[in-house]
């Protein structure tokens, strides 16, 4: 008889709210969104990466990060993701400064701009700016997947069947 082993320890807090999915198989990898996270602050960028791994259902991978706009396009430009969420407020250089520069480095991304603040001249000026959407920090743990999902259409983010 073979023991089997211990479940995987998951943080007592956030598992509850953010509702663990099964980490994707290998025939998931086709479906996988590439992303890079770009905000000053890292515990939001930590955030984001958990929610997207934990709710995504193995559709979205946290590629890369960056805390300013300069260093976004660095990242941006290297990794070539399918998605970029974009902090509006950041040091150096913020995103709206960024936008088309990450734009320019990386045309066919989805750029999703975020902010702190519910405005709508700072959505306006996103979507004139070249932002493909603009989303509230406000409540990112339960509206970050199904609006990322909805963004970019259903059936492109349907994971293969196992078989």
């Amino acid at each position: 008889m073979t023991a089997t082993p211990p479940p995987p320890v998951l943080d007592p807090v956030l598992d509850p709210v953010l509702d663990v999915v099964p980490a994707p198989g290998p025939d998931t990898a086709a479906a996988v969104r590439r992303v890079v996270v770009v905000d000053d602050a890292p515990d939001l960028r930590e955030l984001i990466t958990l929610v997207l791994g934990r709710r995504g259902g193995g559709l979205w991978s946290v590629v890369g990060s960056a805390g300013d706009g300069i260093s976004a396009v660095e990242v941006v430009h290297e990794l070539h993701p399918d998605v970029v969420l974009l902090d509006i407020a950041m040091p150096v250089m913020d995103g709206l400064q960024a936008l088309p520069l990450v734009r320019r480095a990386c045309p066919e991304a989805t750029i999703v701009m975020l902010s702190a603040f519910p405005s709508s001249s700072a959505q306006a000026g996103a979507l004139a700016a070249g932002a493909d959407a603009y989303l509230e920090k406000d409540d990112l743990v339960g509206t970050l997947v199904p609006k990322l999902t909805a963004l970019l259409g259903a059936e492109g983010l349907t994971a293969p069947a196992a078989g």
